[in-house]
């Protein structure tokens, strides 16, 4: 995997590719609505994939609100546990 990563990209020692994107959500009601609100205001689940080198989806984390920064829904993965 981290070989295939270097050619297409030039990084070594990759072994996959993480984003968070929001998923809208409808409203979700109830007193913690506001927290699934993201910064592009809508309400949202934001959502952490992780992919390898032919794009195949290894690890998904979707149950944090859109107004949860990224590198929290990271440091709380599995993933992150992984690596360490």
């Amino acid at each position: 995997v981290s070989k295939k990563f270097f050619v297409i990209a030039g990084f070594p020692s990759v072994i996959g590719a993480l984003d968070c994107t929001f998923v809208r959500i409808v409203f979700p009601g109830g007193e913690d609505a506001e927290r699934f609100r993201c910064r592009k205001n809508y309400f949202a689940l934001n959502v952490q994939t992780i992919v390898d080198s032919d794009l195949v989806i290894r690890n998904v984390v979707a149950r944090w609100p859109g107004s949860t920064h990224d590198s929290t829904i990271f440091n709380n993965s599995a993933a992150c546990l992984t690596l360490q």
